[in-house]
């Protein structure tokens, strides 16, 4: 099966205001000791009020088309509110 490469470039567009989309997701994945950037998701809540939040993303952002199957999710680390993802900040949730 053919998998494309797919490289991902920004065009004209402008930074947010720190904190302005609390709800974006940045997923990394845990890979040989290290952090590697892999998309980005959006955080849903189920029913209001009830505790069940997930983070919808593409179904490519999770596949491993190396070894053909997805990644684990223990693997996989969440951050919500983060401005600067690569900086500590105090909105920042993981």
């Amino acid at each position: 099966m053919w998998h494309p490469t797919i490289h991902f470039s920004k065009k004209r567009g402008s930074v947010a205001t720190p904190n302005s989309i609390p709800y974006q997701a940045r997923l990394f994945l845990e890979k040989d000791g290290n952090k590697v950037k892999l998309c980005g998701g959006t955080l849903v809540e189920l029913k209001p009020g009830n505790g069940s939040q997930w983070v919808l993303t593409a179904a490519h952002c999770t596949y491993y088309a190396e070894y053909r199957r997805n990644f684990a999710p223990d693997k996989v680390e969440v951050i919500l509110g983060a401005h600067r993802p690569n900086e500590k900040e105090s909105t920042q949730h993981t």
